[in-house]
């Protein structure tokens, strides 16, 4: 299955739905990646009581972030933690900054839920 695809994004938003967002406040964060084989994409990472993954940019977003298809490609991978990516500048972060602190439970716990759609994942 090939990485953000419609069928990639629809099993990850499946996984995405079984991490906990208790206590979590409710947000929007827009996911830009850019420079993909067939063009830039776009989705969001929805809390709203419970975790969804929707494509599209919608017409609010708390946070975007914004990074190239290979800084993607590796975070998906394993090889590049998103810290590490955030905090080299790999991955541009704009809006709400408190509210991305307040999502690294949610982040941590998407890739966790994301490592067995690695497998079956092509680039």
């Amino acid at each position: 299955m090939r990485f953000l695809s419609p069928e990639w994004l629809d099993a990850a938003a499946e996984l995405a739905a079984t991490v906990p967002v208790d206590g979590v406040p409710p947000a929007t964060v827009l996911q830009r990646v850019t420079g993909g084989p067939d063009g830039d994409h776009t989705h969001r990472i929805v809390v709203d009581g419970v975790l969804s993954l929707r494509p599209g940019a919608g017409d609010h977003a708390d946070v975007t972030l914004t990074e190239s298809w290979d800084t993607a490609v590796a975070i998906n991978r394993g090889t590049l933690t998103p810290h590490r990516a955030v905090m080299s500048g790999l991955v541009l972060v704009e809006g709400d900054l408190e509210m991305i602190s307040l999502l690294a439970p949610v982040f941590t716990g998407i890739a966790a839920a994301l490592d067995g759609l690695r497998a079956g994942t092509t680039f």
